[in-house]
């Protein structure tokens, strides 16, 4: 803690001994010994609770991040479990559907493929239109029907990632079908 050289404190002791006197130095020596001693205690415990903080920070830190590393592993397993069967059903049973000889069936074709034609901000913005709480069509739809109506889509964290993995399908879709003629 203190640099002090055998010089130095060979000094300090002469002058001590000058200005306090024989009789008193081994007295105040032991004093000056017990306070120094107790300020040396003093300064590592200082530095022991510092370093308990420090390292108390970093590890709340590493869990907030863990915490966010495993948020983001279940929306990606959420939309993944949602998107992947979604879309592979949607995909074959627009094929399906777009296969068959009916009337009009080229004017079907053009509307299914139509989300792939769009721009995926355009998408976005239909379909924030659709989730809309109170002005939206699907709740709109909903209370049609008698069912609750002020549904925040996108605001209830349950709800909001089928909401972008329905989006999503919605959207992409049409890219998987293998058209027949």
């Amino acid at each position: 803690m203190f640099d002090i050289s055998f010089g130095e404190l060979a000094v300090i002791g002469v002058v001590a001994l000058v200005v306090i006197g024989p009789e008193k130095l081994p007295k105040v020596a032991r004093t000056v010994g017990a306070l120094v001693g107790r300020a040396q205690r003093y300064v590592h415990d200082v530095k022991a609770d510092i370093q308990r903080e420090v390292n108390l920070g970093e590890l709340k830190q590493l869990q907030s991040e863990m915490h966010d590393a495993a948020q983001s592993l279940r929306n990606t397993v959420q939309f993944v479990i949602g998107y992947v069967p979604g879309t592979l059903v949607a995909s074959l049973l627009i094929a399906f559907l777009l296969s068959l000889k009916i009337r009009f069936h080229k004017v079907y074709r053009a509307i299914f493929f139509f989300p792939t034609v769009i721009s995926i901000i355009v998408i976005s913005e239909v379909w924030l239109w659709i989730y809309e709480p109170k002005y939206g069509l699907l709740n709109y739809y909903l209370g049609k029907l008698g069912l609750p109506n002020n549904i925040a889509w996108l605001g209830d964290p349950t709800l909001a990632m089928w909401s972008i993995v329905l989006m999503s399908i919605w959207a992409l879709s049409p890219l998987l079908p293998i058209w027949a003629e």
